[in-house]
């Protein structure tokens, strides 16, 4: 309040006013920016929790069933081989 009176004084209110609207604007940007990171944070935390979701469920399928042909791994070079080298 004393710096109020102060500034008075010397005619500076208008310098003033004009920190104070800087201010008021800045504490906005920062608001904005904190509302974004908190929004960003909430996504890479439920992508989290969905990839943590996943990796259990594949880990539960693979341990409940038995090997399958359909689940080795394929070799698309092989029919190519075998006709390559049998001609």
């Amino acid at each position: 309040m004393t710096k109020v009176l102060e500034f008075a004084k010397h005619n500076e209110l208008e310098r003033l006013q004009w920190k104070a609207e800087y201010l008021r604007n800045e504490i906005f940007v920062l608001q904005d920016q904190k509302t974004k990171t908190i929004n960003h944070i909430s996504k890479l935390n439920k992508m989290n929790m969905y990839v943590h979701w996943l990796q259990e469920k594949v880990q539960v399928g693979y341990m409940n069933q038995e090997p399958r042909i359909s689940q080795l791994p394929i070799n698309y070079n092989a029919e190519r081989n075998f006709m390559y080298y049998s001609c």
